[in-house]
């Protein structure tokens, strides 16, 4: 993801949850990955973990792992912005239990979706303070592939799911005008 004010400046997410932050005209690399809050905790990063730039200011990174952490010094510090929002016990090669996709609103700061690969889907109008599960009337389990904050309306999303794991092709896209509700 280039940086609209500089595009010498990349960011890269890689496998695991790894991202870097790469200066073009010096060719160095910097991890930027984020850590842990508390000691012995440990984060759990989708194989390719979601990442961001804030459409309203380049210098905020969003990042998913099982939570999502937001950085206002392009990636140089992190805050987590959430708690855990996965729910699945399980883990496996890729694992379950992670944030899969994530968008910040165009129209409004502070208007996060987020997406997991166990369901769940969440919305925060408040920049990440406080989280409202809003998955309810969506089918369990599902794989969300996407979750995309409308262009036109800051209440309404898009959702896409997947159930591969279950052997399911059916093609699930789902919207909300109501912030979820």
């Amino acid at each position: 993801i280039p940086d609209a004010n500089d595009p010498n400046i990349v960011y890269a997410e890689y496998q695991g949850g790894n991202v870097a932050r790469i200066d073009r005209r010096t060719k160095r690399a910097r991890d930027i990955q984020p850590k842990a809050d508390k000691a012995g905790e440990k984060l759990r990063y989708n194989w390719n973990a979601p990442l961001r730039l804030s459409v309203h200011n380049q210098d905020i990174v969003y990042f998913g792992a099982n939570r999502l952490f937001r950085s206002m010094d392009k990636g140089e510090t992190w805050t987590a912005i959430s708690a855990d929002l996965s729910s699945s016990r399980e883990r496996g090669d890729v694992p379950y239990a992670t944030i899969t996709s994530f968008s910040e609103s165009p129209l409004a700061f502070g208007t996060l979706w987020v997406g997991t690969d166990d369901g769940n889907v969440w919305f925060s109008d408040d920049g990440g303070s406080r989280w409202r599960q809003v998955d309810a009337q969506l089918p369990a389990g599902r794989w969300v592939s996407r979750v995309e904050a409308s262009r036109v309306d800051r209440a309404r999303a898009y959702v896409a799911l997947n159930g591969y794991r279950n052997d399911d092709t059916t093609a699930y896209l789902f919207t909300t005008d109501d912030g979820g509700a």
